[in-house]
């Protein structure tokens, strides 16, 4: 799949068709949502989460790095 293709699909996936796609666990992307730091999301109702694909693929491409000693934009410090 090019990723332009997909940019331009706004396709909406539940939280655990997200986070595969993400490689991660559907509690990571809960974690996300109460703190912050995650990729942007649709709350359709109290229970139904949604995904834009379109918004997952750029949540990957603003984390590309070259470097482990350059931070991530946006990134916020662990919680301890």
């Amino acid at each position: 799949m090019i990723i332009t293709e997909v940019k331009e699909n706004n396709l909406l996936l539940d939280e655990s068709k997200a986070a595969q796609f993400l490689g991660l666990t559907s509690r990571c992307l809960q974690v996300w949502r109460y703190h912050g730091g995650g990729p942007t999301y649709i709350r359709i109702s109290r229970r139904a989460i949604r995904y834009r694909m379109s918004d997952l693929v750029r949540f990957v491409e603003e984390r590309a790095q070259t470097s482990t000693s350059i931070r991530m934009v946006g990134a916020k410090t662990p919680h301890k």
